[in-house]
């Protein structure tokens, strides 16, 4: 029997007993999308005019023209290149396909030799568990290959003793890599960390004082031209979230440079193997990114493995053992933590949109029918957006219902998880100024500085051990005595009672254990004076003394010609000799006078 239409169903002579237009506003639809699906979009490709070019050549669109002096250039799979010329399309469309092929050649023959290093490094590797090495980290219990709980927890376990046995695997120190570096620029939580570390460490930045002027026009003329002072700031970032430091001297026609690589990217340390402090090389090997254009000098992506001298490169590494080769991320410990919080304000979130929704309970007079029919004939309520028209007659009704949830809690489990996270970085709770914090301020925090500010003062030391070393490559460079008497100095981490402090550094000067040059530079940071410079603060004093002498000497003489009185003459500071000096040549001539009293 044929199916019959509704219509036919509830006769034609019968109609709906109810009637229901909706008129949609013209306003904005605001649509709240989940975190994962935010950041595919937001990774997501953008759309390539050259690779939409190409395509429309392989397809033979008729809206391309070519010029007959058009040139194209070719590259083959051993990376050489031509210009070929292209009279028209058939010779573009063929260019372009011998391009592709020969760049499926060149893969083949990377993959090809890749698969045979790998397999020879395979077998110089410790493989009692199963594997290439760290089987039982990318197993399912580890939770490494769903980045689960395990995350950074099965690394390995040092079942004998020895230097190898202490050492991240390759896969657990890029896994490491990459996790950190997601959440150093996804998470609040690590990014608020890593960028508070670097503001402690480096504030507003170093200031220098050197003695040779030579030493001195050599290390301001490498800081124009390299930028260090912006590059530590980077550098610091850099340790805080990879755990390693590769910084490689660079020599350029304008003089030696410092630029950082990417730690990831240097897959072994090659030592001595009873001495992992004895660096043969660096072993760096990667694919460069893809470049949409290139020329005769700049192909459009290389294939990198360098043997790197231990001379060219400035290794700095923390959260390690003096016999581990690499060092660890400050976030590892607390990346479940992160992950557990980010899925838990998730819930919460989720939790709130649905205290914020509503449902419709419609109510139709009538039977079945007038059911189907309004379920057939009118859109979803529920979906038009604010402020649009819902027009319908008495046999009708529409009534909006809100969700019946159990009341929210007071709970603090945002507030453990955070707490966890931040033992593990060792910082405060409340600094952290999230929304669970208790109301308490940084301000009300300081007493809990301590730690903090033993955790910053080493980081700060690997920064100064790097300005150091770059300092001794410029004099060296520059044919001067690398051990020139320098200090580099970093603002206060902690604000102290400015006053008190200015206090002290006078006592300690005038007790002979301070220069007044030093006093006076290290006076300066505490004033925020970004332009100090003793020697010409010396010259410009003596002449303020000077000058106030002299205009006391006039008013001095002004006053006894109209006869005010007599005022004490002041000492000349520019004049006199030392005070001290002064008071014991008084002294004497006291001592004197009493002796000849007593004579007489």
């Amino acid at each position: 029997m044929k199916n019959k239409t509704l219509n036919e169903f509830i006769g034609e002579d019968r109609k709906p007993k109810h009637k229901s237009i909706t008129r949609e506003s013209s306003a904005l639809r605001i649509d709240i999308e989940d975190a994962e699906t935010f950041y595919k979009k937001l990774n997501s490709p953008v759309p390539n005019r050259v690779l939409e070019f190409i395509n429309k050549v392989k397809e033979g669109a008729a809206d391309i023209e070519i010029d007959s002096n058009s040139k194209i250039l070719v590259f083959n799979e051993f990376g050489n290149k031509k210009w070929a010329k292209v009279n028209n399309k058939e010779d573009l469309k063929k260019a372009i396909l011998e391009s592709e092929a020969a760049q499926d050649r060149a893969l083949s023959l990377k993959e090809s030799s890749l698969q045979k290093m790998m397999k020879k490094l395979s077998s110089a590797r410790e493989d009692i568990f199963g594997g290439f090495g760290f089987s039982d980290d990318t197993s399912a219990d580890s939770g490494l290959s769903t980045g689960g709980p395990g995350l950074g927890r099965d690394e390995y376990t040092p079942l004998f003793s020895g230097y190898f046995y202490k050492q991240m695997y390759l896969y657990d120190y890029q896994l490491m890599n990459s996790q950190a570096f997601w959440f150093k620029n996804f998470s609040p939580l690590a990014k608020c960390t890593i960028q508070m570390t670097t503001n402690f460490v480096i504030g507003e930045g170093y200031s220098v004082s050197i003695k040779n002027p030579k030493a001195k026009k050599a290390w301001e003329a490498y800081e124009e031209r390299s930028g260090i002072k912006q590059k530590l700031k980077v550098w610091c970032d850099e340790l805080s979230t990879f755990g390693d430091l590769f910084i490689k001297r660079v020599p350029t026609p304008k003089g030696i440079n410092h630029i950082s690589i990417e730690p990831s990217t240097v897959w072994e340390i090659v030592t001595d193997p009873e001495n992992i402090q004895d660096v043969k090389f660096y072993w760096q090997m990667y694919n460069t990114q893809y470049q949409l254009i290139g020329d005769k000098k700049t192909p459009v992506s290389k294939y990198v493995m360098n043997h790197i001298p231990p001379e060219q490169i400035i290794h700095q590494k923390i959260n390690c053992t003096s016999f581990e080769k690499r060092g660890r991320s400050d976030l590892l410990s607390g990346i479940y933590y992160l992950k557990m919080f980010d899925k838990y304000i998730q819930a919460k979130l989720g939790r709130a949109i649905s205290e914020m929704s509503y449902y419709w309970d419609v109510t139709i007079e009538g039977d079945a029918g007038d059911v189907d029919s309004y379920i057939s004939t009118n859109s979803s309520i529920s979906d038009v957006p604010p402020g649009s028209e819902n027009v319908h007659n008495k046999a009708l009704t529409r009534v909006p219902l809100a969700p019946s949830l159990s009341p929210a809690s007071n709970d603090e489990t945002a507030k453990y998880i955070s707490s966890m996270y931040c033992v593990s970085v060792n910082i405060p709770y409340s600094w952290l100024a999230t929304a669970d914090s208790g109301g308490e301020t940084k301000a009300s925090a300081v007493v809990k500085t301590e730690p903090v500010i033993r955790k910053m003062t080493s980081r700060r030391k690997h920064i100064e051990e790097i300005l150091n070393i770059i300092f001794e490559d410029v004099m060296i460079e520059n044919g001067l005595d690398p051990k020139s008497e320098r200090e580099f100095n970093f603002p206060d981490m902690v604000v102290d009672d400015r006053s008190k402090k200015i206090a002290d550094l006078i006592v300690v000067q005038q007790q002979g254990y301070l220069s007044k040059k030093s006093a006076g530079n290290i006076i300066s940071q505490q004033l925020d004076i970004t332009s100090y410079d003793y020697d010409i603060e010396l010259t410009q004093i003596k002449k303020d003394s000077q000058n106030e002498f002299l205009d006391f000497m006039q008013q001095k003489a002004s006053d006894s010609i109209s006869g005010t009185g007599n005022v004490l003459l002041p000492k000349n500071p520019a004049l006199t000799q030392d005070k001290d000096a002064g008071d014991n040549k008084q002294t004497d001539r006291k001592a004197a006078r009493d002796d000849n009293n007593r004579n007489s």
